[in-house]
């Protein structure tokens, strides 16, 4: 009785100790995923400043995808930190007066590290190699590609939606002159979603 006694003394020993490193694992787990977003808060506020806020979170709007060297504004959002626009954003065009109060100044900070989404919105006559070509371009400037959706239109004109990962203003208007110079593009602008 002694033996069965003490291997499930054991068992139980052990069970507890696998226990305690799970939840240690998980801890640590934890902790490491609070610091990684501290370190992302930590950054955007040096990617921006809130003029008149100290610490306060900070989102990019994926409405207008804004980079380093856009004019941009803040809005104030709900529970959700400030949103910052491009200046020229529909959303941040409103004349409403509760609206209007919302807005703060922001600007750009320090850090050139950063990179941004941005869409671009190519129109041209479709050939064979056309989206070849354009992504040569993109990978001539070692820009990362984060999606791509193209088709056929009216009377053989394609149009290409890129999201592509933009280090600044002049980064993405060195890439618009490249994919502009191609044969049979009609346009390149970026988009807002």
């Amino acid at each position: 009785v002694l033996k069965v006694i003490s291997k499930i003394k054991e068992q139980c020993n052990k069970l507890i100790e696998q226990k305690r490193e799970e939840e240690t694992v998980k801890e640590l787990e934890t902790q490491r995923s609070h610091h990684t977003e501290a370190q992302t808060q930590k950054r955007r506020n040096q990617e921006i400043i809130v003029h008149g806020i100290d610490n306060c979170l900070v989102r990019f709007a994926k409405c207008c995808n804004p980079v380093r060297g856009d004019q941009i504004r803040g809005y104030i959002t709900r529970g959700r930190g400030v949103s910052i626009h491009r200046a020229d954003c529909t959303n941040v065009q409103n004349d409403d007066p509760d609206y209007s109060e919302r807005m703060i100044e922001v600007s750009w900070g320090e850090d050139a590290q950063a990179s941004y989404l941005s869409n671009l919105k190519v129109v041209a006559n479709n050939r064979t190699g056309l989206i070849a070509n354009i992504t040569s371009k993109i990978s001539e400037l070692k820009i990362p590609i984060h999606s791509v959706d193209a088709r056929t239109v009216k009377s053989n004109t394609m149009i290409i939606n890129l999201t592509l990962d933009i280090q600044s203003k002049e980064h993405l208007e060195k890439l618009t002159k490249k994919i502009a110079k191609l044969q049979g593009i009609i346009s390149v602008d970026r988009s807002i979603n």
